[in-house]
C-alpha cells in the first residue's frame, strides 16, 4: 500500500495511543492490528522486529514501539511526531490533574 501522510500517521497514533487501557501491551496490539492487518504500511516481519525491540529497551516499551514502527513507515520526523502525539497529551492531562489537587487539597472549604 502506499505510504501515509505524516498527518494521517500522527493521527492514527494520537488516537490510538490516547483511547487505549491497559498499559503498553493493549495499545500495541491495537497499533499492529492497525498497521499490519488494516492499513498494511509495516509487514508481519516489521512488526516483529519492532516489537521485539521494544520488548528489550528499558523504560516505557510501548513509547519504543511507536518510535520503531512510525520510524519504519516515515522515518525520523514520523518518529519524533507520533511519540510526542501518544505521550504529550496524557502528560498534560496529568499536570493539570495535579494542579487540581494541589489546590483543591489546599481550599479548606473542598
Amino acid at each position: 500500500m502506499a505510504k501515509p501522510s505524516l498527518a494521517a500517521l500522527a493521527k492514527l497514533y494520537f488516537r490510538l495511543g490516547n483511547t487505549t487501557f491497559g498499559g503498553g501491551d493493549p495499545t500495541m496490539a491495537a497499533l499492529q492490528r492497525e498497521l499490519v492487518d488494516v492499513r498494511r504500511w509495516l509487514t508481519p516481519d516489521q512488526h516483529g522486529l519492532a516489537y521485539g525491540l521494544a520488548r528489550v529497551t528499558p523504560g516505557t516499551n510501548v513509547l519504543a514501539y511507536c518510535a520503531a514502527t512510525s520510524w519504519m513507515i516515515l522515518g525520523w520526523p514520523a518518529a519524533l511526531l507520533c511519540v510526542s502525539a501518544v505521550c504529550v497529551p496524557t502528560a498534560i492531562i496529568a499536570a493539570w490533574m495535579s494542579g487540581a489537587y494541589e489546590f483543591f487539597g489546599a481550599n479548606r472549604y473542598f
